[in-house]
C-alpha cells in the first residue's frame, strides 16, 4: 500500500506517525508539512506569537516547551545526519531522508498545482494530521480513502487539546480517533478508537504522550487490516458520548484546571524531553505506558 502524508510540524505528529515507517507492508509516497500553524505568517516566529493570542499564556508556553524541545531534536538529528530515533522522539524528516521519500512543507494543502503533484504519486491512500479543511478535489487523490487521526473519542472534544479538556472534565474518558475523512472538519465517520487510563495524579503531557503513542499503534494495526483484507469491526467507546466541541485553552480554563491540581507539565518531564532532545540521556518520559484496549 502507498500512502502520503500529510503533518503539522509538531511532537504529537511526528510520534503517532513515525510507527508507520515499520511497516514493511507499506510504502510512504511522500511526506508533507503544514508551512505554519498560522496561515497570516510565513515564518516559525510569527505564526507562534499569532498563537498566543488565541490561547492561554501557561498553555502557550507549555506548547513551546514541549514542540521547541522537539524541534531542537529535529534540528540537531538533521544537522548531524543521525538516527532519526533516541528516547521516545523521532523525526519524519530524517525517516524520509534516509530512505529517499520527498518531503517538503506545503502552504496550501488545496492548490491546484499541489494536487495535480499528489495524483502523480498514484497513491491508495492519504493519513493526516492537519487542520486543513481539504477540499474534494484533494480527497478523490487516493485510491482509497483518508484518514485523520483526532486526539479525542469523537463525537466527544472535537477541536483542539483533548486532553487537556478531556481531563478537566469529570471522568472523561481519554484517547484517540482514526476517522474518515469529509469535506466537513472533524465530521467524518469515526472508523476506531483507543482509549489510555486517565489518571489525574499524571500531567496533561503525560496524557498526551501515551495518547499519541496509543494512536501510533491503532494506526499501523488498521493498515495492517486494510492490507490483509480483513474485515474488522474496530472498538468505538466513544460513541455512547455526547458531541462537544474546544477550541485552544483559555486563561479560566487553564486556571480551573489548575485548582483541580491538574498540571500540564512537571519540570521533571521538561528535564527529560530537553535531555532526550539533546541526545544526553534516554530516560523513558513516562513512568507507565499503561493502555487500556
Amino acid at each position: 500500500m502507498r500512502i502520503a502524508l500529510f503533518c503539522n510540524h509538531d511532537l504529537t505528529t511526528n510520534l503517532i506517525f513515525a510507527p508507520l515507517f515499520d511497516l514493511p507492508e507499506v510504502e510512504i509516497a511522500g511526506v508533507f508539512f503544514a508551512a505554519n500553524v498560522s496561515k497570516k505568517h510565513r515564518t516559525m516566529l510569527g505564526g507562534a506569537l499569532a498563537m498566543l493570542r488565541k490561547m492561554a499564556l501557561r498553555y502557550w508556553l507549555y506548547l513551546m516547551a514541549s514542540n521547541g524541545a522537539f524541534v531542537l531534536f529535529e534540528q540537531l538529528t538533521l544537522w548531524t545526519k543521525r538516527s532519526p530515533r533516541y528516547g521516545h522522539l523521532a523525526s519524519l524528516r530524517r525517516l524520509a531522508q534516509l530512505r529517499g521519500i520527498p518531503c517538503m512543507a506545503v502552504r496550501n494543502f488545496n492548490d491546484p498545482e499541489f494536487i495535480a503533484y499528489m495524483r502523480q504519486l498514484q497513491v491508495d491512500m492519504l493519513i493526516i494530521r492537519v487542520g486543513t479543511i481539504l477540499s474534494a478535489d484533494m480527497l478523490t487523490v487516493p485510491a482509497d480513502e483518508t484518514w485523520c487521526v483526532h486526539s479525542s473519542l469523537l463525537p466527544a472534544f472535537k477541536g483542539i487539546a483533548g486532553e487537556f479538556h478531556a481531563l478537566r472534565t469529570a471522568d472523561a474518558p481519554i484517547g484517540s480517533t482514526v476517522f474518515r475523512v469529509t469535506p466537513e472538519l472533524d465530521e467524518g465517520p469515526p472508523l476506531a478508537q483507543v482509549t489510555i487510563t486517565r489518571d489525574e495524579t499524571c500531567s496533561v503531557f503525560n496524557h498526551m504522550l501515551r495518547n499519541n503513542m496509543a494512536a501510533g499503534d491503532l494506526l499501523c494495526q488498521m493498515l495492517r487490516d486494510r492490507i490483509k483484507g480483513d474485515k474488522i469491526t474496530y472498538a468505538l467507546p466513544g460513541k455512547t458520548l455526547e458531541p462537544s466541541y474546544f477550541s485552544w485553552p483559555n486563561s479560566t480554563q487553564v486556571t480551573a484546571a489548575k485548582k483541580q491540581g491538574i498540571r500540564l507539565m512537571t519540570f521533571l518531564e521538561w528535564t527529560k524531553l530537553l535531555f532526550q532532545a539533546l541526545r544526553i540521556s534516554s530516560t523513558p518520559l513516562l513512568p507507565h505506558e499503561s493502555i487500556q484496549p
